[in-house]
């Protein structure tokens, strides 16, 4: 949905009063002054801009009608993939566009990625400016990890952090009778969070779940037959 583009600023009637009028109320909604104006005399090292509604207007507007133009590769911006950095790309990248290539570590070894494989990377330098990395082999999401100016913190030390990661389900078979089963996959860490699924309609985990890097043991009441149990990490 468009953004609105039609606003509008107070117009004074200046023929009835120079200044804006205020009645003074009580609790009960009772006129206990009538006719007041406000004046600010506050002394200000520095004095703001005004946002009026034409401002507004046109920002709302270059949104609404915003095209971006997209780069598929660095050498349209005129930089190499051997020694670019994140600081080069956004100097680089115009406003209003954005850029989406294939990256992995050795083939851009100054942009420090979160872990080893292919990611595609989304550079967006629009109103905002963001930064994403797809993970090409978990699926997940991983936004580059900011404070202040996003243009003086994208470094090729930068750190990124986990928007949300899915992996492909992880599991192992628990046997019959047997109560507990230990599972092992690097995504796993004490800070995510997991959803638990068994092949037997209606059993879930009898206990919270014990969790170190690299692995969670689930504690189940014992089957009768071997039932598979499956978890995603996010």
């Amino acid at each position: 949905m468009a953004l609105r583009t039609d606003y509008k600023d107070d117009i004074l009637d200046t023929r009835k009063k120079k200044k804006r009028v205020y009645n003074l109320i009580d609790q009960s909604g009772n006129v206990v002054m009538s006719g007041l104006s406000l004046e600010d005399v506050t002394v200000y090292s520095q004095v703001g801009d005004e946002f009026s509604s034409s401002a507004v207007n046109e920002a709302f507007d270059n949104i609404n009608n915003r095209n971006l133009k997209t780069y598929t590769s660095l050498s349209q911006l005129g930089l190499s993939a051997n020694t670019a950095t994140y600081d080069e790309v956004l100097n680089a990248l115009p406003d209003g566009s954005e850029l989406m290539i294939y990256v992995t570590q050795s083939s851009f070894p100054n942009m420090k990625l979160p872990k080893t494989g292919g990611f595609m990377l989304h550079i967006c330098k629009a109103w905002i400016t963001t930064i994403t990395l797809y993970d090409c082999g978990s699926g997940g999401i991983y936004t580059m990890e900011t404070s202040g100016s996003i243009v003086e913190t994208i470094t090729a030390s930068g750190k990124w952090k986990r928007a949300m990661i899915y992996t492909p389900f992880i599991g192992g078979t628990l046997k019959a009778g047997q109560t507990s089963i230990v599972i092992t996959d690097t995504a796993i860490n004490t800070g995510s969070t997991f959803d638990f699924y068994t092949s037997i309609y209606g059993v879930s985990p009898v206990t919270a779940p014990i969790v170190t890097d690299g692995s969670i043991t689930l504690e189940f009441d014992a089957q009768e037959t071997d039932m598979n149990v499956e978890v995603r990490v996010m």
